[in-house]
């Protein structure tokens, strides 16, 4: 039976708050870590709008204590409401905006001024052997309009005020700042990136948050039908496929003087939309073995780009750390 919007809630309300429930045996499970009203999904098809339970792991029906056992369809009203239980996994906290430390590859971060998106990943410099951060110049450098020495906040200005942080959000400073040119003969070898020092060694982490491991190397050569993922600071950890190479693409760069720029970039990598704004700088990594594919820049519609990472760590001097 179709219920409205206040029904809905009212029915979620009696379920979870009304002292004595029927519902109490199944809904006090430690298991059960939510309710909600969704499309029932069947065999990769959506039908119709039943109450789902959201539980950390979904088991067989015998091997759940009858007590315990969601049933078929609930009455609530004199309505029959039909269920589903649905598997979620453990809840958390968005953590990726955070003070703190050590920062991990996947936290916000921004240059000082103004800029927000995320740490890559963790590089050694070829030249002081000493760690480094690794994300877009346009997240940490102004788009390149930067300067060595300029401060880089952890989370970013936009991310520690909406968490009350920002005394706090210090975090390192630019170290080689790789910005794209607006030449056209120079797009087939665009970069945009930047690296940056950590006030303290000990605050930068090479594991990536959400991931749990650092990256297996790097994967050059990136087929089409190759299954990614990344970790960001909008989007946490997403997953998509290469759907695209040696892709000549154009992203719009604001400029100084407050007119946007078409700039050109050689031999991207296309991988289903699996972005927002805020990732920019995240690592996007092989599913299956965690290596390092590329440097995830920005969108379109249907796409997301990501630079060679060999490329982006050979023109700031740097290995993956």
């Amino acid at each position: 039976m179709r219920l409205n919007s206040r029904q809905m809630r009212e029915a979620i309300k009696g379920i979870a708050f009304t002292k004595g429930s029927p519902h109490t045996p199944w809904w006090s499970s430690p298991n059960v870590v939510g309710l909600c009203f969704a499309r029932k999904l069947q065999r990769g098809r959506l039908g119709d709008v039943v109450l789902q339970v959201h539980v950390r792991k979904k088991r067989a029906r015998d091997k759940v204590p009858t007590g315990r056992l969601v049933p078929d369809f609930i009455t609530h009203g004199g309505k029959r409401i039909w269920t589903d239980v649905h598997e979620v996994g453990a809840s958390r906290l968005e953590v990726l905006v955070s003070t703190a430390r050590p920062t991990r590859p996947g936290y916000d971060i921004g240059h000082v001024d103004a800029g927000a998106g995320t740490l890559g990943c963790v590089v050694s410099s070829r030249v002081t052997g000493e760690k480094l951060g690794l994300s877009c110049a346009h997240v940490v450098a102004l788009s390149g309009e930067g300067s060595v020495g300029d401060r880089v906040l952890c989370p970013s200005r936009p991310g520690a005020t909406s968490i009350g942080q920002l005394g706090k959000a210090r975090f390192g400073s630019l170290v080689e700042i790789a910005a794209p040119s607006l030449d056209w003969s120079a797009s087939i070898d665009n970069v945009d990136a930047a690296t940056f020092r950590p006030d303290s060694q000990s605050d930068l982490s090479s594991e990536i948050a959400l991931v749990g491991a650092t990256p297996a190397g790097i994967l050059d050569d990136v087929a089409i039908g190759t299954r990614v993922k990344k970790v960001g600071a909008a989007t946490e950890l997403t997953f998509g496929e290469v759907q695209a190479v040696h892709w000549l693409a154009s992203l719009p760069y604001p400029q100084s003087d407050g007119s946007v720029a078409e700039i050109w970039f050689g031999d991207q990598i296309g991988v289903t939309r699996f972005t927002a704004p805020g990732d920019s700088g995240a690592l996007v990594l092989e599913d299956a073995s965690n290596a390092a594919i590329g440097l995830h820049l920005g969108s379109t519609d249907t796409l997301s780009v990501c630079s060679p990472i060999g490329r982006v760590l050979d023109r700031l001097h740097c290995d993956l750390a």
